[in-house]
């Protein structure tokens, strides 16, 4: 299980800038989660509840399912739209906010 360092942490939709300690999935995942929140593609609390229904899956039905599969379930983001977060969140200059 992944172990988290909180920046500054605060209850609910605002403790977003949580850094994993540990390397791979979930830290990859949480900056896709936190890039799509900051390009204004989902708000705080749709990141919040896609996060939610990720960690009940894993923990109820030990199925781990992507950020992206979720937000795209809920009608949320379209492929377009994620395409363009994990490009963002993988620091490619070309791509730009939505604002």
């Amino acid at each position: 299980m992944p172990r988290f360092l909180a920046k500054g942490y605060r209850s609910g939709a605002e403790n977003l800038h949580m850094i994993p300690m540990t390397s791979g999935t979930e830290r990859y995942e949480k900056q896709f989660g936190v890039t799509a929140v900051e390009m204004g593609y989902i708000t705080p609390d749709q990141l919040v509840e896609a996060l939610r229904t990720q960690i009940q899956e894993d923990l109820e039905e030990g199925k781990h399912r992507l950020l992206g599969q979720i937000l795209r379930e809920q009608e949320l983001m379209s492929p377009n739209d994620i395409e363009t977060v994990l490009c963002k969140s993988l620091s490619h200059p070309s791509v730009t906010s939505r604002h």
